[in-house]
């Protein structure tokens, strides 16, 4: 399990540089991105984080979106399980743009988040499939896995699908929440495999 602190701060500073730009303060993307991160580790920092949390997520925070998203590959979980993370960080990062979509400030922003959505679902994207055929495909898994694993990459894809074909936005938000159910169930296989297996 990742750290809830990370998890929890992460999601804030992407919030916050996702939403946080006022048409009438001429801010540059860096000087969000820092405000964000700045009221984030105040904040860790009121809520009792230790200073060694606090560094872990200033460094993550501060890596390229797609090292950001292999820092998630976990030498100890199975392939199976790495990809189903993938899949589940990659649709949390580009949803974040995709809310911010919602939130009309000027046609420049709109435009600038609509290529950053785009980007996001590009790298996304080549860092899972990479994954899906280099790692997980050659691993052995149990049918019930399988099944489910290659069940939410399909749901990613068609996800994917609805970004690059600028799907409506009902149906970019039935395909997301469609990849969470999928994430979900695959999560109960994985518990079910275990407790199958210390019997």
């Amino acid at each position: 399990m990742r750290s809830k602190w990370t998890y929890a701060a992460i999601t804030f500073v992407l919030l916050a540089g996702c939403v946080s730009q006022p048409a009438y303060v001429p801010r540059t993307d860096e000087q969000i991105a820092q405000e964000a991160l700045d009221k984030t580790v105040a904040d860790m920092k009121q809520r009792g984080a230790s200073q060694a949390e606090i560094d872990r997520m200033v460094t993550h925070s501060k890596l390229p979106y797609e090292d950001q998203l292999k820092s998630y590959i976990s030498p100890i979980s199975t392939p199976a399980e790495n990809l189903v993370e993938l899949i589940d960080r990659g649709l949390f990062y580009c949803d974040l743009q995709r809310s911010s979509l919602k939130i009309p400030i000027t046609y420049e922003y709109t435009m600038k988040t609509e290529r950053k959505l785009v980007e996001c679902i590009s790298t996304s994207s080549r860092v899972i499939s990479s994954y899906y055929y280099k790692s997980y495909v050659p691993s052995a898994s149990s049918n019930a896995v399988k099944g489910a694993v290659d069940e939410t990459y399909l749901k990613w894809s068609s996800y994917g699908d609805s970004i690059f074909k600028s799907a409506p936005s009902y149906l970019q938000d039935q395909a997301s929440m469609a990849v969470k159910d999928q994430v979900s169930r695959s999560e109960q296989v994985f518990l079910q495999e275990t407790q199958k297996n210390k019997k």
